[in-house]
């Protein structure tokens, strides 16, 4: 009986060192990864708060960070545009591409007391933005509508779909056709909304005419440059 019970405690003995080897295999392996987590050399981090894509004619925005350096010891340098640092938000910038180029490049430096050491540079394609979409009512594309749809519009609009960035479009001017009693009847008027005479005209559309909205010239306001403009395309709707 005693040689059982020795036999026991023996047998456990030797289950707690393994136990406590493991344990101490585990520490050192945790230890050993923080060790080397620590040590590892911090990265400079370019960022674009929306795709690695910059924009004609707008404000694009970027994150630059260097973890342990501060933004003043930081010289920012590019090409194929301008880049402005932020007034109220640390680590931003406002890039606005120029036209000619496609990339826009960027260095980023940290100042020493004799020269500029570049540590880190990158390069985004650069692109014009989507142009805005002609809208009649609800309608973007040709179409069908009805008597009543039609006389509830005071005018037509354009509209930036899918757009991350400040700003969008107006209309500044477009033509109407209006093709009734087997004939066709042309106005054009500034800004998006109808004229008296417009109106009136599409309150007597019947049923089989057809409207054609062409000549649509947009003004960009907001975010985008208010020197652009551009031509985009416009809509055919046969009456219901």
């Amino acid at each position: 009986m005693a040689g059982r019970n020795y036999y026991s405690i023996n047998k456990m003995k030797n289950n707690l060192k393994i136990i406590s080897s493991l344990i101490i295999i585990i520490g050192l392996i945790l230890s050993l990864a923080f060790s080397f987590g620590n040590k590892t050399k911090s990265e400079v981090k370019i960022q674009l708060t929306n795709m690695k894509v910059v924009f004609l004619h707008i404000e694009n925005p970027v994150t630059i960070s260097v973890p342990g350096v501060e933004q003043k010891e930081l010289a920012i340098a590019v090409m194929h545009g301008t880049i402005r640092k932020d007034s109220t938000k640390p680590n931003l910038y406002w890039i606005h591409p120029e036209m000619g180029y496609n990339k826009f490049f960027i260095n980023v430096n940290i100042k020493t007391e004799k020269e500029l050491k570049t540590i880190a540079t990158d390069s985004f394609r650069i692109k014009y933005p989507d142009r805005p979409i002609f809208y009649f009512g609800n309608h973007s594309l040709d179409g069908v509508m009805s008597h009543d749809e039609i006389r509830k519009e005071l005018g037509v609009f354009s509209r930036m779909n899918d757009w991350d960035f400040n700003g969008t479009y107006r209309i500044t001017t477009f033509s109407m056709s209006l093709f009734t009693n087997g004939d066709w009847k042309e106005s054009t008027t500034d800004g998006p909304a109808f004229t008296k005479k417009q109106l009136e005209d599409l309150n007597a559309l019947q049923s089989g005419d057809r409207i054609l909205f062409h000549n649509i010239i947009v003004k960009a306001f907001g975010g985008i440059d208010s020197a652009t403009t551009c031509q985009i395309p416009g809509m055919f709707i046969i009456v219901k």
